[in-house]
């Protein structure tokens, strides 16, 4: 009875949750201290970085050493740590433990890396050493329609039955392409969340034969904060989210995660069925609001398209009427025929008179009868105005022959 009406009363709070104040001031904030690779917000991640904000997060980074005061200054909502290439020291261990246990946060870790187990073995997950392989679900490269030969890079067919976390955290995703990495041996309290299909396995390895479905995401539930822990950094690279080459749902998986993390349990609750209830109606409603904002965002770009189309439309009209007064359109001038016309002629007299000039200057030079009928008269000593040579006789009589092809 007791449940039943603090879930009343919760689901009650959410209705009254503000359109906007659920996502407004989410953030995620980036350790690239130690990151191994080029999985950076500003490089290989940047892809990953614009997802995010353009779901409402405000998305940062830093470069320094991890503090309780640097935690607490920053305060984000998740801290991402992509494919840690070296160990934390105890300090940045206690900070971590604080801003999770304490301060109710979220921690996704990207990249199942040797040094990331001296942070994964107290919550229940660890990395296996050997890199997982699958010979059945190979990947199709759509722009080539070749499959990819290398057993390491493979797809994972999700479920279509799913239940409390991994229903909430797999909500929209039903394949998932992995590019290489590791198994993840979940024991304890934490909770495997993807997992690879009967033929996955870790050749070199006894812990993940075939059949054994290794994990290749986990969670854990710490304190008052999550973990979030996926085996390869590569899954939410920009080279393989390509859609134009691969038809996956890394993103969309990667974006759940986060608003997973990014929303706190409820009090001091324990992780039950209630709970993950309230947790799930918690994240629904923040994807209710990010659709309102979308939609809001769609509503701004159609009336944007509007105006454009009205202006264009208002050309379109005045482009007519020109057209019905007689109007002729060059290059942006609207001119009337009659004026055209004399344009035209005028352009035809001078290419005339141009050619005319050029042919007397040729035949002159030639010493001969040109085309046009005059001739050039070396040595006569008779002059004319047209210059000598040039008989006045001809030059009248082209050029009334000039005036009646204008006409």
């Amino acid at each position: 009875m007791r449940n039943k009406n603090l879930m009343t009363f919760l689901v009650s709070i959410l209705l009254l949750l503000s359109i906007e104040g659920v996502i407004a001031g989410n953030k995620v904030l980036f350790y690239e201290s130690k990151v191994s690779g080029n999985y950076k917000i500003e490089t290989d991640y940047s892809q990953f970085r614009e997802e995010l904000e353009k779901n409402g997060y405000d998305v940062d980074k830093i470069e320094v050493e991890l503090s309780r005061d640097v935690l607490k200054t920053r305060n984000p909502d998740v801290l991402v740590i992509p494919n840690l290439g070296r160990d934390l020291t105890p300090d940045e261990m206690t900070a971590l433990f604080g801003f999770i246990m304490e301060d109710g946060k979220g921690l996704f870790l990207c990249g199942a890396t040797p040094s990331v187990n001296k942070l994964t073995i107290p919550l229940g997950m660890t990395v296996d050493e050997h890199i997982l392989e699958d010979e059945s679900n190979k990947i199709r490269d759509m722009s080539s329609g070749k499959l990819i030969e290398d057993e390491t890079i493979f797809y994972i067919e999700l479920p279509m039955e799913r239940s409390g976390v991994v229903k909430t955290l797999t909500q929209g995703v039903s394949k998932l392409y992995f590019f290489g990495g590791n198994g993840i041996y979940v024991f304890g309290n934490a909770m495997a969340v993807v997992t690879g299909g009967k033929d996955t396995n870790s050749p070199k390895s006894l812990r993940f034969p075939k059949g054994t479905y290794p994990p290749i995401a986990a969670y854990a539930r710490v304190g008052k904060g999550s973990v979030f822990l996926l085996s390869d950094p590569d899954m939410l690279s920009n080279k393989n989210l390509d859609s134009s080459k691969y038809r996956h749902d890394n993103m969309k998986f990667a974006i759940n995660v986060v608003d997973w993390l990014s929303t706190p349990f409820p009090g001091e609750m324990t992780e039950d069925e209630f709970e993950i209830i309230v947790k799930t109606l918690q994240k629904k409603n923040k994807e209710l609001n990010r659709t309102i904002i979308n939609l809001r965002r769609d509503n701004e770009d159609l009336l944007t398209r509007i105006n454009k189309l009205e202006s264009e439309k208002m050309s379109l009209q005045q482009d007519i009427e020109n057209l019905k007064k007689g109007r002729v359109g060059i290059l942006g001038i609207w001119l009337e025929y009659q004026t055209l016309a004399i344009l035209l002629l005028a352009f035809v007299i001078f290419i005339a008179i141009a050619v005319f000039i050029q042919k007397t200057k040729k035949e002159k030079k030639m010493g001969k009868r040109g085309e046009l009928g005059y001739e050039f008269e070396e040595g006569s000593g008779k002059k004319s105005e047209f210059g000598p040579g040039i008989r006045e006789e001809d030059v009248e009589e082209r050029l009334k022959e000039f005036e009646e092809i204008s006409e």
